[in-house]
């Protein structure tokens, strides 16, 4: 075996041959995290955070009062995926990890407001999942690495671990690619 052999095998077992290469920009951005010294913590952030935090309990309270008001089912909520996204590490995404999920569903985001995205329930392959789902939105520089950034009118097939939506291409953007592998661990 050669070097070209090799290569050609690694080729072979990437997870991530499937998708796009990725621009230099957003190479760049990535490496720059990844190798940048780790900062201090600040304490700006933590109150963002508790700022966060009080938006979304003001937003949970107002769903709250609202949904009894109108007698429809309570959404499902789910939050973004947690963690330091530089350092994650992904596995390739197949049927029998999906399996695995807790919940999985496809749904389009109808609404983004105040760091919430709604999305309408069009087909639940596993689990009970109330016909709208509430998921935090995701920071853009998370997503840049394993996570979803939600856009409205957009389509998304997701999975869940407990009530965090699964990160590293388990959850994403509707393509055939994704609902191949949904069908197949779900349907059949």
């Amino acid at each position: 075996m050669d070097d070209r052999d090799l290569r050609d095998r690694l080729r072979a077992a990437d997870p991530a041959s499937a998708f796009d290469a990725l621009d230099t920009e957003r190479i760049s951005r990535m490496i720059e995290r990844t190798t940048a010294a780790p900062e201090p913590p600040k304490r700006k952030a933590r109150g963002w955070w508790v700022g966060g935090a009080g938006l979304a309990a003001a937003a949970a309270l107002a769903v709250a009062i609202v949904v009894p008001l109108t007698r429809t089912p309570e959404p499902t909520r789910l939050t973004a995926p947690g963690g330091d996204a530089a350092s994650a590490m992904c596995m390739a995404v197949t049927p029998e990890l999906l399996a695995e999920r807790d919940l999985a569903f496809q749904g389009t985001v109808s609404s983004i407001a105040d760091g919430l995205v709604t999305l309408d329930v069009e087909r639940v392959f596993k689990g009970d999942v109330a016909p709208r789902a509430v998921v935090v939105q995701q920071d853009a520089e998370f997503a840049d690495f394993s996570g979803t950034v939600f856009e409205t009118g957009a389509t998304y097939l997701v999975s869940t671990v407990g009530s965090e939506v699964a990160a590293c291409g388990q959850s994403g953007p509707m393509s055939s690619e994704l609902l191949a592998l949904y069908e197949a661990a779900y349907v059949g």
